[in-house]
C-alpha cells in the first residue's frame, strides 16, 4: 500500500473510477500476478521483491496514464469538509429510513464530532437534519406516487421513511 501511495498520488481520489487502461496493460499486470502467485515461493526472497515491485510499478504506471486519472487531476481534490459531507450524504441515502439516524448517528459512523459534521453541511447552507429529512420526504412522496401504494395509509409510509412523529411529517411534507 505504501509502495503505491508513494507512487500514484492522491491514490484514494481514482480506487471508485473504472479506468480505461493502455493496450496490453491488463494483460501485463495478469501475468506477473499469475508469477508471483505461482512461482513465488520458489524465488529468493530478493527476486521476490523485485517481482513485487515491478507489478507495482505496472499498476502505477497503467493508472497514472489512464485518461480518467489525468481528467481527475485536473480537478481541485474536495476539502476536509467536503469528504465528510459526502460520505455522510452518501450514508443518509441508505439508511434515512431508520427512526434513530439523526446527526450523532451520521457523525459516529463518519467518525467525526458532531460539530465537524455540522461545519461540513453549513459550508453548503444545509444542516443534517434537513438532509435526512429531505431524503425521507423524496421517498414518501415516491411511495405515494406508486400505483402499488394505494393500499397503503400515509402513516404507513411516514413510518416505512422513518418518520415516527406524524403531526412532524404533516407538516414537513406540507411544507415542502
Amino acid at each position: 500500500g505504501t509502495q503505491l501511495r508513494q507512487r500514484i498520488p492522491d491514490v484514494d481520489r481514482y480506487c471508485d473510477h473504472p479506468l480505461t487502461l493502455a493496450p496490453g496493460m491488463g494483460t501485463v499486470m495478469r501475468a506477473l500476478s499469475e508469477l508471483i502467485l505461482v512461482e513465488g515461493n520458489l524465488l529468493a526472497p530478493e527476486q521476490r521483491g523485485q517481482l513485487a515491485t515491478m507489478l507495482i510499478d505496472a499498476v502505477a504506471n497503467a493508472t497514472n496514464a489512464a485518461p480518467e486519472v489525468q481528467n481527475l487531476r485536473q480537478q481541485p481534490a474536495p476539502s476536509g469538509l467536503d469528504r465528510v459531507r459526502m460520505q455522510a450524504q452518501a450514508y443518509i441515502e441508505v439508511n434515512f429510513a431508520l427512526p434513530t439516524l439523526d446527526t450523532e448517528a451520521v457523525a459516529q459512523h463518519c467518525r467525526v464530532s458532531k460539530r465537524y459534521l455540522q461545519a461540513a453541511f453549513a459550508a453548503h447552507d444545509a444542516t443534517v437534519n434537513a438532509v435526512i429529512r429531505e431524503a425521507r420526504l423524496q421517498h414518501c412522496r415516491a411511495r405515494l406516487r406508486q400505483p402499488g401504494s394505494a393500499g397503503l395509509s400515509i402513516t404507513s409510509i411516514a413510518i416505512e421513511a422513518g418518520f415516527n412523529d406524524l403531526p412532524y411529517f404533516c407538516r414537513a411534507y406540507r411544507a415542502r
